[in-house]
């Protein structure tokens, strides 16, 4: 799930499947950030759910 913030408890802007691309823009404390799908929008993933 792409969240608004890093946190699990924060709003899910979109839901993710497997092989959707995500740019990488910071990567610390568990969690990525970046641009998620191909509308390309900004947000939070936990660091292992990327592959």
């Amino acid at each position: 799930m792409l969240r608004a913030d890093s946190s699990d408890e924060a709003e899910v802007l979109a839901h993710l499947s497997p092989g959707d691309r995500m740019r990488m823009l910071d990567n610390s404390v568990g969690w990525v950030w970046g641009y998620a799908g191909e509308d390309g929008r900004v947000g939070y993933v936990r660091s292992e759910a990327l592959a």
